[in-house]
Parts: C-alpha cells; sequence; structure tokens
C-alpha cells in the first residue's frame, strides 16, 4: 500500500499481485446555507463552509428521469451503496459527500440526510 497526497486529494494504491485498485479522497465542506430556502430557488447557489471535513463515500452522479422521479429510485440506490460499502458496517447519510449537485440535487440530498447541511466534494479537481 502506497500513499500519496497532492493538493486536496489524497490517494491510496493497493497491490494484489498484478491488480492495483486507487482509492482518492477529496476534500468536502458543508453545506452551510439555508437549504429549506435554497431549495426553493432553483437557480439558488450553494454555499459551503471552507473548512473541509471528513466523508466517508463520494456519490458523483446520481441522475433519475424525471418522469420516474418520486419513486424512490434514487432512495433505494443510495440505501444499496450505504449497505454494500463496507462489509459489516452500514454508512449513516451524513457519512456521504455529493458532488455539486443540481438544485433538484441539493432539495434531494438535503432530505435524504435529514439536516439542513449535507457533504459536497468538488469533483473537478484531479490530483496531478
Amino acid at each position: 500500500e502506497s500513499h500519496s497526497k497532492r493538493g486536496k486529494h489524497e490517494s491510496t494504491v493497493m497491490h494484489f499481485g498484478n491488480v492495483k485498485l486507487t482509492r482518492q479522497v477529496a476534500q468536502t465542506m458543508h453545506v452551510t446555507k439555508d437549504i429549506k430556502s435554497s431549495c426553493k430557488d432553483p437557480a439558488g447557489a450553494i454555499i459551503y463552509s471552507e473548512v473541509p471535513v471528513p466523508a466517508v463515500c463520494g456519490v458523483r452522479g446520481l441522475w433519475v428521469s424525471r418522469s420516474e422521479r418520486r419513486k424512490g429510485i434514487a432512495t433505494k440506490l443510495l440505501d444499496a451503496m450505504r449497505q454494500t460499502f463496507s462489509l459489516g458496517y452500514i454508512l449513516e447519510p451524513c457519512q456521504c459527500a455529493f458532488s455539486q449537485p443540481t438544485s433538484d440535487g441539493k432539495a434531494f440530498a438535503a432530505s435524504y440526510c435529514q439536516r439542513d447541511s449535507f457533504l459536497i466534494y468538488n469533483s473537478s479537481v484531479h490530483p496531478t
């Protein structure tokens, strides 16, 4: 196992014979704006804390067709991810970070996490 740290990311490479697995840890931030009012504004910006916080798992993308929304599909997908992410341990919703969500994604993340704030990470920044 080897570690490298570049910028705001830390990656771990694990070797299993000829197989290499790379785990990338991105810096995450708490969304700090009042989610209830922000989610009602379709053009609302996401305001986040400048202080990084740990996240166990990142959700890079999650999309459900408009005609299929409100049927619990995204919730079931995230529940399955949390239940199978680590053997013998179920992640709490607040341990998951979302990439920069759309306005609908903001509303979903706040609802799914059942709190006024949730974790986001910047997926456009990659280690060099």
